[in-house]
């Protein structure tokens, strides 16, 4: 009777520790279920994360690139301005130049004008002194 008590009682600790361990099992397997579960949601977070990185690296390679097509292009711009400059500065010179020729030649005319009125003048004289000098002839023959 002792042998078989104790048979009995051994035979329930092993059906409580196969309850236990199952327990245990079944603890184990569902925070093994979590732990997958957490991890899949941090490998997805992960593969976001890694296209947001792309993303952005892609973004900033767009944005330098702009920068330096713009940056080339202010550049002509500011070539074709400065040549633009020196094209006009040198119409000014030119002009500039023109100016003071027509101004020599304005000043040319002016004089031949200023002259011809003078001579204009001296021959209004001189007719008036050739008139007198007829005059003069005219009373010498007649006297």
């Amino acid at each position: 009777v002792v042998v078989a008590g104790e048979r009995e009682r051994e035979r329930e600790r092993e059906m409580e520790f196969g309850k236990k361990v199952e327990e245990d099992r079944s603890v184990l397997l569902q925070e093994i279920v979590r732990l997958e579960c957490v991890l899949e949601a941090g490998e997805e977070e992960r593969k976001k994360l890694e296209e947001k990185r792309e993303e952005s690296e892609r973004l900033v390679r767009a944005e330098r690139e702009r920068a330096e097509r713009v940056k080339l292009e202010a550049g002509e711009v500011r070539a074709e301005c400065e040549k633009k400059c020196r094209e006009m500065a040198a119409k000014v010179l030119e002009l500039e130049k023109m100016a003071e020729e027509r101004a020599v030649e304005q000043e040319g005319v002016a004089a031949i004008v200023s002259q011809m009125e003078e001579g204009k003048r001296e021959m209004e004289l001189a007719k008036g002194e050739v008139e007198e000098w007829k005059g003069e002839v005219e009373k010498y023959r007649r006297s």
